[in-house]
């Protein structure tokens, strides 16, 4: 037996235990090899422009992206697409893991994150392009939970607070003229860059309120 149930809701226990099954929402393909392979959650999907997402996906693809310490990519309502995808993404330069994880390879590290257009075309590389995010808003740290996973729902009262210093996560970027196609880290300014289908990207900043 895995579990009875989930403790005081049995509306939850009975969604996922059904028929003496335990139903997860975990998605997973069959590869050339026969083997079953896990790629994601259905609860982790969203729509976007009527084409369904994997943010997990998203953001395990830019997790191996140079330049970028940690990246979480989460979604918010869009009058045009219905839901864009947007990703979150602490510089390397600012992340002291990620620093001692590539000096330890032996890799330079970045001093400074990707543009958005370099963002796309990275997952775009992996994935279909209506995957890529349309939105990237740069942050010193991500907020964390003290289990070391990414605080969610502090994620997303950053993306949607005209303040983002009250969240002690200062969210902030300028571009860097002395290198093309990268953003630095700069006090007090939140980046949100909105791209075109076609893959143009328009920055614009905001100044924090």
């Amino acid at each position: 037996m895995l579990f009875d149930g989930y403790v005081d809701q049995p509306d939850l226990t009975a969604s996922v235990l059904r028929d003496g099954w335990l139903h997860t929402p975990d998605l997973g393909r069959f590869d050339t090899d026969g083997r079953l392979v896990v790629v994601g959650r259905a609860d982790d999907v969203v729509v976007s422009g009527g084409v369904n997402v994997s943010l997990s996906a998203v953001e395990t693809c830019l997790q191996a992206m140079c330049g970028v310490g940690q990246v979480a990519v989460t979604s918010r309502p869009d009058p045009e697409w219905g839901t864009t995808v947007v990703a979150v993404v602490a510089s390397a330069a600012s992340s002291a893991v990620a620093v001692t994880q590539r000096a330890n390879a032996g890799a330079a590290v970045p001093t400074a994150v990707p543009s958005l257009a370099a963002v796309r075309d990275f997952v775009a590389a992996k994935h279909p392009r209506s995957w890529a995010p349309r939105e990237v808003v740069v942050v010193d740290a991500l907020p964390m939970l003290n289990s070391g996973k990414v605080d969610r729902k502090r994620l997303t009262a950053l993306l949607d607070s005209s303040d983002p210093g009250a969240l002690e996560v200062s969210a902030a970027s300028r571009t860097n003229p002395g290198a093309p196609g990268c953003v630095r880290p700069a006090p007090a300014r939140t980046v949100r860059a909105q791209s075109d289908e076609s893959g143009g990207a328009a920055g614009k900043e905001e100044a924090e309120t």
